[in-house]
C-alpha cells in the first residue's frame, strides 16, 4: 500500500495484494463442506481532495474444489453435482468497481453529497449453467441540514439499476438531537434492497436421491432472475453520552429490521420432474440492541466493553432457519507506552441453534440404527486475542509519520476450541508474526 499526501488535505492511495490459502472448509452449507484451494487478489487506486473522491478497485477470487463432502449419513442416499454429474470443480469471481463522490456546502448549515457507483461482476463456476455477468449502477444523494444548534436532519435517496431486476429506490433519513453538548439521541430509518446473486441467477445443479431397493431419482435446481430483490426496512434509535471531561463515552442502541421477499429455492409445482427455482417466499423480523462504554484511563491506557443482543421472528416457509448467537460480549484494553503497543481483546459468543436441514429429516427413516446426526447447535465459546508490537523506527516528515513495527499476535490464546457452525472447522490457537512498514 502507498499513500501520497497532496496540498489541501488531498491524498492519492494505491494498494494491491495477493494471497493463497491451504485447503480448509471454505463453503459450509447445512449438509456439506468443501476443502478448497483458494487464491485471492485485489487492487485499489483512489484520489481524494477538496470534497471530491475518485476510487476504483478490483477483487478476484479463484478456487479449486476436489470434492464436496456430504455429511456421512447422507452420502449413500443423497448427492449434489453440477450439470455434468461432477462434485469436483473450479470457479472464479471477479468484481470491478468505480465510484465518484462529491461533498460541498451550498449554504452554511447544509452539506450535500452526490455520488455514483458502477460495479461489474463476472462469475465462472462449474455449478453455474454458464458464465454469469452482472452490472450494477447506483446514483445517490444525501443532505445534512443543521436546523438548530441542537437539531440535525439527514435525508438521502439511492437509485439502483441491476442486470437482474427492475430499478429500485431506497430512501433513508435520520434525526439527531443534542439534549446537552455532551449528550445526544438519534432516530433513523431506511429502506434497502438485495438483488439476487450470480449464484441464485445462474445455478445449475442436480440432486440425486438413492433409496434402498429403488432406482436413483434426480431433480434439477436452476437459477433464475425472475424474482424480486429482497427488501429490508430498518429502524434504529440510539443515545450517546460523554462524561468525565470526554474521557468516558457511553452508548445505547436498539434496532428493528423487517426483511421481506427472502429468496429461497423451491419447486413451485407438484410435478417432481420440474426444476427447483428461486422464489420469493420467506420473511423475517430482526430486533436487538447494544450497550457499550469506552474509557481513556490514562494517556497510555484505554479500554472498552459492550454487550449486544439479537433476536428474530422468522417465517421460514419450510426452509431451515439460519442460526445465529443471541448474545455477544466484547471487552478490551489497549496500551501505548513509548515504543510498545499492546492489546488484549476478549469476546464471548453465546450458543447458536441450527435446526437440521430437510435432507436429514426427510431421509431419517433410511439411516442405519445409531446414526449420529450433526449437532443442532454450537455451544457458547470464549476468545482471548493478544497482540504485542514494538516500533523499531519512527520518523516525522511534515504531516506524515513513517514507522516500522514488529508484532506478535495470538488468536484464541486460551485455546477454547470451538466451531462457528456444526459442520465448520474446529478453531484453536493460532500465533502470527507481523512486520509492518509505513512510509
Amino acid at each position: 500500500m502507498a499513500e501520497y499526501q497532496l496540498p489541501n488535505q488531498g491524498q492519492i492511495r494505491a494498494e494491491a495484494g495477493l494471497s493463497r490459502a491451504n485447503p480448509y472448509n471454505s463453503f459450509v452449507t447445512d449438509i456439506s463442506t468443501t476443502a478448497d484451494h483458494i487464491s485471492q487478489a485485489h487492487s485499489l487506486l483512489s484520489f481524494e481532495r477538496n470534497g471530491l473522491l475518485l476510487r476504483g478497485w478490483w477483487n478476484s477470487q479463484s478456487f479449486k474444489t476436489p470434492s464436496s463432502d456430504i455429511f456421512p449419513p447422507l452420502t449413500p442416499l443423497f448427492a449434489v453435482t453440477d450439470k455434468t454429474g461432477q462434485t469436483a470443480g473450479t470457479g472464479s469471481f471477479n468484481t470491478y468497481d468505480v465510484e465518484t463522490r462529491y461533498q460541498f456546502n451550498p449554504l452554511a448549515p447544509l452539506k450535500l453529497t452526490l455520488g455514483t457507483n458502477f460495479r461489474h461482476i463476472v462469475a465462472s463456476w462449474n455449478i453455474l449453467d454458464t458464465r454469469t455477468i452482472e452490472n450494477r449502477l447506483g446514483l445517490y444523494t444525501q443532505g445534512s441540514w443543521l436546523l438548530l444548534p441542537s437539531l440535525e436532519v439527514n435525508t438521502g435517496v439511492r437509485y439502483d439499476l441491476d442486470s437482474f431486476h427492475e430499478p429500485t429506490l431506497s430512501p433513508r433519513g435520520s434525526v439527531i438531537y443534542h439534549v446537552h453538548p455532551n449528550h445526544m439521541i438519534r432516530f433513523s430509518g431506511s429502506v434497502a434492497y438485495r438483488p439476487p446473486t450470480t449464484f441464485e441467477v445462474g445455478q445449475h445443479s442436480i440432486i440425486t436421491v438413492t433409496l434402498p431397493g429403488l432406482p436413483p431419482s434426480s431433480s434439477v435446481t436452476l437459477g433464475s432472475s425472475s424474482v424480486n430483490p429482497e427488501k429490508v426496512v430498518s429502524y434504529e434509535a440510539g443515545y450517546q453520552g460523554w462524561w468525565w471531561e470526554h474521557r468516558l463515552r457511553t452508548r445505547v442502541t436498539g434496532f428493528f429490521n423487517q426483511i421481506r421477499d427472502l429468496i429461497i429455492f423451491r419447486n413451485p409445482t407438484n410435478n417432481p420432474f420440474n426444476p427447483a427455482i428461486p422464489i420469493n417466499a420467506n420473511s423475517a423480523d430482526m430486533y436487538g440492541g447494544e450497550v457499550g462504554v469506552e474509557v481513556l484511563m490514562t494517556s497510555w491506557l484505554s479500554g472498552f466493553a459492550n454487550y449486544a443482543y439479537q433476536g428474530s421472528m422468522q417465517r421460514s416457509g419450510g426452509v431451515t432457519e439460519r442460526g445465529f448467537p443471541h448474545h455477544k460480549v466484547n471487552a478490551g484494553l489497549r496500551v501505548t507506552w513509548e515504543s510498545f503497543k499492546g492489546e488484549a481483546l476478549y469476546h464471548h459468543v453465546g450458543m447458536a441453534s441450527y435446526p437440521l436441514a430437510e435432507p436429514f429429516t426427510n431421509l431419517a427413516p433410511f439411516f442405519p440404527p445409531g446414526t449420529n446426526l450433526p449437532q443442532q447447535g454450537v455451544p457458547a465459546y470464549h476468545l482471548l486475542n493478544l497482540r504485542l508490537g514494538y516500533v523499531l523506527w519512527r520518523q516525522q516528515t511534515g504531516d506524515t509519520m513513517r514507522e516500522a513495527e514488529l508484532a506478535l499476535s495470538v488468536f484464541n490464546a486460551l485455546n477454547d476450541t470451538h466451531r462457528e457452525h456444526p459442520l465448520g472447522d474446529l478453531l484453536g490457537t493460532r500465533v502470527m508474526g507481523w512486520l509492518t512498514v509505513k512510509l
